[in-house]
């Protein structure tokens, strides 16, 4: 349905409505009916390998010219089954391919031309240049199982660099995040539960605090989501140098505080949480600083079991008669677990 009035297609550079969500495409007209190199396409396909002038010809004249560079896609995609049975040549193996790409960069050569091959990333960076509503379209707010997996994605070869060149504990990633590490995920089911709760509930332009963050993988998805206003505390200075290389990878800007989070002015946040910070200098101890608060407006997200050495502060905070609690997932587990409080009434 790409060519339908009712996609309503701009090129690069058109002006585009900010109120519709629209993704981009490479729409250059395909004069074959299979990959333009694919082995095991048709006869057309491969009378366009063998009239390898005439098909870089074709590439030439059909090519779109943003700004002072000619695109050429060579839909170099395939889904035939021949290729995953044993034996099978790859495309860009192929005798009569490399010919026709050895052929392209002559022909540059010839014509003064530079010939580059980008990738999609580079080819997107070049775009943004010449139409600034593709940029904020590209820099949309994901989704939180989306925000999860690009995060995810970003954090892994960081986190695989460092275990490499520095080892298990300077790393950072010593313990839990080297199990994370070994399943290829850094989220659980607590971190998905808890940018799930905030993104439905909180406005993005809310001031979040995330206490005992480890590598902030939480609060990099939520910036990722669309909050604008994201914090995180961190005590380990291991984790926070891990941190900082993640959010230096994936150009965030989340704020990063290497401290205990107790001697922040909490009462300046919308929400702060925490979803595992089970060390012995937490605790119950810290009841009368959480309560304020609570009171003073600050929602406070805890997750039970996992706050201290014991749970007497959910005890304490439960009892408070101007604070109240609500377990986010006990209907659905019958059990305790990401508790938040918040002051009766507003007040």
């Amino acid at each position: 349905g790409y060519d339908t009035e009712k996609a309503d297609i701009k090129l690069i550079g058109e002006n585009i409505s900010k109120e519709n969500k629209r993704f981009l495409i490479w729409n250059q007209e395909i004069p074959y009916s299979h990959c333009s190199i694919d082995l095991y396409g048709n006869e057309t396909i491969m009378e366009a390998l063998e009239n390898y002038i005439d098909t870089i010809a074709l590439w030439i004249k059909t090519s779109p010219i943003i700004g002072d560079t000619a695109f050429i896609k060579t839909h170099a995609h395939t889904m035939n089954r021949f290729f995953w049975e044993n034996g099978g040549e790859r495309p860009y193996d192929f005798p009569d391919v490399i010919r026709l790409f050895s052929t392209l960069k002559s022909v540059c050569e010839q014509a003064d031309v530079d010939y580059e091959k980008w990738t999609v990333s580079e080819v997107i960076t070049y775009l943004e240049k010449y139409d600034g509503a593709l940029t904020g379209a590209l820099n949309r707010h994901l989704l939180p199982d989306f925000s999860r997996l690009t995060i995810n994605n970003g954090i892994i070869p960081v986190a695989e660099r460092r275990l490499k060149t520095m080892g298990e504990t300077e790393s950072g990633l010593y313990g839990y995040y080297t199990q994370r590490l070994k399943q290829s995920d850094f989220f659980d089911l607590d971190d998905a539960q808890i940018i799930e709760l905030i993104w439905k509930e909180y406005s993005k332009g809310s001031k979040i605090l995330e206490i005992a963050a480890g590598c902030g993988q939480v609060s990099f998805a939520l910036e990722r989501c669309g909050f604008e206003h994201i914090e995180f505390c961190e005590f380990d200075e291991r984790r926070v140098l891990f941190s900082e290389d993640i959010k230096k990878s994936i150009n965030s800007n989340c704020y990063i505080h290497s401290c205990d989070y107790r001697v922040l002015d909490l009462q300046q946040y919308k929400l702060i949480f925490v979803i595992n910070a089970a060390g012995s200098h937490l605790g119950v101890q810290d009841y009368e600083l959480l309560a304020e608060t609570v009171l003073s407006g600050t929602d406070v997200i805890l997750r039970f079991d996992k706050y201290g050495k014991d749970n007497k502060i959910f005890e304490k905070l439960d009892a408070h008669d101007r604070i109240n609690h609500t377990n986010i997932d006990f209907e659905n587990t019958g059990v305790r677990g990401i508790i938040r409080y918040s002051a009766t009434n507003g007040v």
